[in-house]
């Protein structure tokens, strides 16, 4: 990974508060905004930063962590596929508040 294009890339995202919600398309619309933020290293940089991000170990949380997220809030989690001719893999759950 480009630790300097981390470094860029973090530092564009620290001005993003926790209750604005940001969703991008694209990883081009994600460079745009960081071009906008001043990062200043290319698109293909930006591009292997979010695929290394995306190899990352993730962690799978339990309920009693999910409880404290959602702020107290009774949480329900479903894994729920509809109208599907194909067979898929499930993997990540929804978290709804009640």
């Amino acid at each position: 990974m480009n630790k300097e294009a981390k470094a860029q890339i973090d530092k564009a995202l620290e001005g993003i508060s926790s209750s604005e919600h940001k969703t991008f398309e694209t990883s081009k619309d994600f460079y745009e905004y960081l071009k906008q933020q001043g990062v200043t290293v290319s698109f293909d940089d930006v591009k292997a930063v979010l695929l290394d991000m995306r190899k990352m170990s993730k962690q799978e949380l339990d309920i009693e962590i999910l409880d404290d997220i959602a702020g107290g809030a009774q949480v329900e989690i479903n894994n729920t596929i509809k109208n599907n001719t194909k067979p898929v893999k499930v993997g990540p759950v929804v978290v709804i508040g009640m």
